[in-house]
């Protein structure tokens, strides 16, 4: 554990400190999945802040690729949420009208979807899913209330929305 604190902690002072590809190698020797998606995070912020938008992509393209390939089934799941959370923070680094902002948030839902195959609770990182797909976090968040009425209450748009959403008790596809 202290070692992969030491080499996260090496890995930000570099990219802090400009020396990007050294970070990145230094996160690229960590064998934990978990740490190195943790460790990922800071060098690619200091990438975006740094104008390098399309090394941070490509090197977050790597590392959701490493993570599909080398993590166990619940790592996986919270490598991918790690990653999700880092692509939404680095969103909000860059323009909100830019393309590249764009790019982060798909990132984002793409690892977050991946961290749901894995075993990931929705719920769990809902927060995450509120900054990339706030329209979806609604929705799941309505269609809860709609299934268990007891749970919360239900929109008021529509007081005749059975258990079933609308069109009331039509069967159910699940």
């Amino acid at each position: 554990w202290l070692r992969t604190w030491a080499l996260a902690g090496v890995a930000e002072a570099l990219a802090q400190a400009g020396v990007i590809d050294g970070a990145l190698k230094i996160v690229s020797v960590m064998n934990d999945p978990i740490s190195r998606s943790r460790a990922l995070s800071p060098v690619i912020k200091d990438l975006v802040r740094k104008g390098s938008s399309d090394d941070a992509v490509e090197a977050m393209r790597a590392e959701l690729g490493w993570v599909r390939g080398v993590a166990e089934r619940r790592d996986a799941a919270g490598c991918y949420a790690t990653l999700a959370e880092a692509c939404a923070d680095v969103s909000d680094l860059v323009d909100s009208e830019s393309t590249i902002r764009g790019q982060w948030l798909g990132l984002a839902r793409s690892a977050l979807a991946r961290s749901w195959l894995f075993g990931a609770s929705v719920w769990d990182h809902f927060d995450i899913l509120m900054r990339v797909a706030p329209e979806l976090a609604v929705q799941l968040v309505d269609e809860r209330i709609l299934a268990d009425p007891e749970q919360g209450t239900a929109p008021e748009s529509d007081p005749d929305l059975g258990p079933e959403g609308p069109g009331g008790d039509t069967g159910s596809y699940r």
